[in-house]
C-alpha cells in the first residue's frame, strides 16, 4: 500500500490486489481462516441479555456458514441442564394440548454488530422488549464503547498520553464492501435515511472551515514515514460534518487529519454519507513485531460501519493485521488477526434499572494483544477520555 510522503498531496489508489474483488459466497474475509473456536466466552447471561466475548475472524450470522455468533449462542442457550440454559430461561409455561410445559430456550436476537476481524463485548437480546430498548440506546448513541487497538507507527511521536479526535464523514457504496472518506465531491450524494431525523447528520456536506488554517501548521511526520496530519492542500479535499470544537474542551486533544484515501470505482455508486466522530488516547508507544506501533484506546462517538478502521489508515495509522484496509502488503499472512478489540461496554442508568442488568460489561484482551499492552503500559501512565469530556464533543452530531 503506498504511503503518503513529504507534500504529495494525491489521492492515493488502492494497490490492485484481492481487496478490490467482492467477497465469493462462503468465503472468508481476505484469506484469513476463520476461528475454529466453538464455544462463545460468555460475559453475562439473564432472561433477557446474553453478552459475550466475541473471536476475531467470526462472523455474526448466516447459513451459509458453519460456525457463527448466531448459531454458537444458540446453540449454548439451548443446551438442557446447562447452568446457562438455566439462566436464560423465560419463567413460564405455555399449553401443549392438556398439559403445561416450560417455555422453550429463547431465541438469539441481534442488537449491535462486530465486523468479522474484530474481537470484544457483544450483546445479544433474548427478548423482544428488552431487545428492543437496548437497540433504541444503541441507536440515541446512549450506551459507550472502548476498543484497544494497536496500530502502526506512533500517532504522537515523543508523547505517549496523547488525547486525539478525528471528525471525518464517511461514504458507503453499494457496490462496494469498503468504506471511505467522503470528500467535497460527494456532496451531491443523497443523505442517509438512517439520520433523517438529526438535521446535522444529513444534507450538504460542508468543509470545516478551520481546516487549512490548523492543518498548515503542523509539519512533523509520524514514525511510520507517514504524515500524521494533513498539510493544508490536502485537508481541503475534505470535510467535516459538521463542525465540531471538540479541541477547546480538552487542553491536550489534537485532531488527527486524512492524509490519505482510497479511490472508488469509476462506476462506484454512493449509497449514503454520514458523519463520523471518533475520540481516542494514546495508552502506550512502543514496537510490535520489530515495527513502530501505538496502543490506543478509541471510543467511537458514532456507530459507523468500519469507522475505526478507516479513520486511523486514513490518518496514516493503520490498525495492524487489518486485511481490508492494509499498511503492510502482506498484512493478512504477517499477524495472526487483526489488533482490534471491544474491551467495554456502559449501559445507561435507566436501562440498569428497567432491565436490572449491571453498568459495564468487559472482555479481557486478548493474548495477541496483551503482550504488547503489558509492555507499553509499564513505560507510560495514560489518562482517558473522560465522560464529561465524550459528551460535549457527542452533542455535535
Amino acid at each position: 500500500m503506498p504511503y503518503f510522503h513529504g507534500g504529495t498531496s494525491e489521492v492515493l489508489q488502492p494497490r490492485a490486489s484481492a481487496l478490490d474483488e467482492p467477497l465469493p459466497h462462503g468465503s472468508t474475509a481476505r484469506g484469513r481462516a476463520p476461528s475454529s473456536c466453538t464455544r462463545l466466552p460468555v460475559v453475562y447471561a439473564s432472561e433477557h441479555l446474553l453478552v459475550v466475548d466475541k473471536p476475531a475472524d467470526m462472523r455474526m450470522s448466516g447459513a451459509a456458514f458453519t460456525s457463527t455468533v448466531e448459531s454458537l449462542a444458540q446453540k449454548q442457550i439451548s443446551e438442557r441442564g446447562s447452568a446457562l440454559a438455566e439462566r436464560v430461561q423465560p419463567t413460564g409455561w405455555h399449553r401443549v394440548g392438556h398439559l403445561r410445559a416450560p417455555l422453550p430456550p429463547p431465541k438469539i436476537r441481534m442488537i449491535h454488530q462486530l465486523d468479522y476481524a474484530t474481537s470484544g463485548v457483544l450483546l445479544l437480546g433474548l427478548q423482544r422488549r428488552a431487545t428492543a430498548q437496548i437497540t433504541a440506546a444503541f441507536r440515541k448513541r446512549e450506551i459507550r464503547k472502548r476498543y484497544l487497538a494497536i496500530v502502526h507507527g506512533h500517532v504522537v511521536p515523543g508523547d505517549a498520553n496523547a488525547h486525539f479526535w478525528i471528525d471525518a464523514p464517511l461514504v458507503e457504496y453499494a457496490d462496494d464492501f469498503r468504506v471511505r472518506l467522503a470528500t467535497v465531491d460527494d456532496h451531491t450524494a443523497h443523505a442517509s435515511t438512517e439520520d433523517s431525523r438529526n438535521s446535522s447528520d444529513t444534507g450538504e456536506i460542508k468543509r470545516d472551515p478551520g481546516c487549512a488554517c490548523r492543518a498548515g501548521s503542523v509539519s512533523r511526520k509520524s514514525s511510520t514515514g507517514i504524515r500524521g496530519f494533513a498539510e493544508s492542500r490536502v485537508t481541503d479535499s475534505y470535510c467535516a460534518v459538521p463542525e465540531c470544537d471538540g479541541d477547546r474542551h480538552h487542553a491536550d486533544a489534537i485532531k488527527l487529519r486524512p492524509c490519505r484515501q482510497l479511490q472508488p470505482a469509476p462506476t462506484a455508486t454512493t449509497k449514503k454519507i454520514l458523519s463520523a466522530l471518533t475520540l481516542g488516547t494514546v495508552l502506550g508507544i512502543g514496537s510490535y513485531q520489530d515495527l513502530p506501533a501505538s496502543l490506543l484506546e478509541l471510543r467511537p462517538v458514532t456507530g459507523r460501519r468500519h469507522q475505526l478502521r478507516v479513520h486511523l489508515w486514513c490518518v496514516g495509522h493503520g490498525i495492524v493485521g487489518d486485511a481490508t484496509y492494509p499498511t503492510l502488503p502482506d498484512e493478512d499472512e504477517r499477524f495472526s488477526r487483526m489488533m482490534l478489540h471491544a474491551a467495554e461496554l456502559e449501559l445507561p442508568a435507566y436501562l440498569q434499572h428497567r432491565l436490572q442488568l449491571p453498568g459495564r460489561f468487559v472482555a479481557p484482551t486478548p493474548p495477541a494483544m496483551a503482550a504488547f499492552q503489558g509492555a507499553v503500559l509499564k513505560s507510560s501512565s495514560s489518562d482517558v477520555w473522560d465522560h464529561e469530556t465524550e459528551g460535549k464533543l457527542g452533542h455535535h452530531l
